[in-house]
């Protein structure tokens, strides 16, 4: 929607994300100095009630971004069991990048989330070797963890939608990082409504 699109732009978020506080977390786990840090897709996640569209299967950040780096989640209201918690798999980073199986990326209309996962024999082996944790954050917290950490969305069961905020960072001095350009992706709906082609 129009409404999600808008937010992932917004100042108030880059601002929370740039912090004082947050950098400095950032810059000590890659190891490097804050105006050396790079970030990219600052995102509010909007998972409403019974919605499995847009829920992230187990995955990699790294499968996404490709340089190493770290992700910084947050939640953005008051957390509870059936509204879902983050999901991780305590360990699973030292099985470094692994592969996954490339499908057709989906529609705009349907899901906003890329079609990639990982074999599902590969996926129940990793969900026995290491151990499920649900990272139960509350209003105010925030957790830093790996891009290579194998991780997954709860579903969310409860009557309110679930917001949370998600922002990648990457030590741009590092010896595997590869500087970007971020990509744009307008509102098709509001192109229409503009009559813009996109």
């Amino acid at each position: 929607s129009e409404i999600y699109d808008l937010a992932q732009s917004s100042v108030a978020i880059s601002k929370m994300i740039s912090s004082e506080k947050i950098t400095k977390i950032a810059s000590s786990l890659l190891n490097c100095n804050k105006s050396n840090l790079s970030h990219y897709q600052n995102m509010i996640r909007m998972d409403t009630p019974y919605n499995k569209k847009n829920k992230s299967a187990w995955h990699q950040e790294v499968q996404f971004f490709y340089n190493p780096g770290i992700v910084f989640c947050a939640p953005l209201i008051k957390m509870f069991q059936k509204i879902g918690y983050l999901n991780i798999l305590e360990k699973s980073h030292l099985l470094g990048e692994i592969e996954y199986q490339r499908n057709k990326p989906s529609s705009y209309a349907t899901s906003r989330l890329s079609t990639s996962e990982i074999p599902k024999k590969t996926l129940s082996s990793y969900l026995k070797r290491f151990k499920l944790v649900r990272a139960k954050l509350q209003l105010g917290d925030a957790v830093f963890f790996g891009s290579n950490l194998l991780h997954s969305s709860s579903d969310n069961v409860s009557n309110f939608t679930r917001f949370s905020c998600q922002t990648r960072f990457f030590n741009t001095l590092g010896n595997n990082f590869a500087p970007f350009r971020p990509k744009i992706f307008l509102n098709p709906y509001s192109c229409k409504r503009l009559n813009r082609k996109f």
